[in-house]
């Protein structure tokens, strides 16, 4: 069985960005990768500087197609286990965490389905057609 854990740490002010910032961290995973968070790594050609965005929850796709913790050429997009979070109030932030409960329990399910599925049929496909091998 999947399972995830998580540390949230609280809602602060941060008087630098004039916000509340949340921290989202998966500390352990069993049955999958820690890295389950998707961010975007943008630049600032103006003035040089690299930003990475949390955009989602991963999707059981997500988790096989993006590269852990740096983009893959020619896109923008990576796996992370870790998020910061930035809000005008601490109960926005509450609300995004509990949305990102609701999609990371969505993944764990998704995945557990698809792990489930374990008889696998071979076959040898050849021009003069197609011959079962077996199945594991």
């Amino acid at each position: 069985m999947i399972t995830l854990t998580l540390s949230k740490k609280t809602p602060e002010y941060n008087v630098e960005l004039q916000a509340y910032s949340m921290t989202v961290e998966v500390l352990d995973s069993q049955g999958t990768e820690k890295e389950v968070f998707v961010k975007q790594k943008l630049t600032n050609f103006l003035d040089d500087s690299v930003t990475e965005n949390f955009v989602a929850v991963c999707s059981p796709a997500q988790m096989e197609d993006l590269f852990k913790h740096s983009p893959a050429e020619n896109t923008s997009y990576f796996r992370t286990s870790s998020i910061s979070l930035v809000a005008d109030n601490p109960e926005l932030l509450e609300g995004i965490f509990n949305s990102i409960i609701y999609e990371l329990h969505k993944l764990t399910k998704d995945l557990n389905i698809l792990n489930a599925q374990t008889n696998h049929e071979r076959y040898s496909i050849t021009p003069d057609g197609a011959r079962k091998l077996s199945i594991n």
